[in-house]
């Protein structure tokens, strides 16, 4: 089935220099791109997101959290901190 979408100029030449890189065609690129991200979008079930939804309301735990993001940010040596 074909289909359209639109992005932008420089995503495009992008996304057509890792195809050539890898010897596939643009659209065997992005197929591939798609399948993987919806198969890394459904490795977690339901039930552990819920569980870390209910993590992020308990008070306790988001102050631990806190306090290890800090710990790791205060001993990161080559890059700032990753958003969290």
């Amino acid at each position: 089935m074909s289909t359209t979408i639109h992005v932008s100029d420089e995503l495009l030449a992008a996304v057509d220099r890792r195809a050539k890189d890898l010897r596939l065609t643009r659209n065997r690129y992005i197929v591939q791109a798609l399948e993987r991200s919806l198969r890394s979008d459904t490795a977690w079930s339901p039930a552990f997101v819920e569980a870390l939804r209910a993590a992020g309301r308990d008070r306790q735990l988001q102050r631990t959290l806190a306090e290890m993001r800090a710990a790791i940010k205060a001993n990161r040596m080559s890059k700032g901190p990753p958003e969290l």
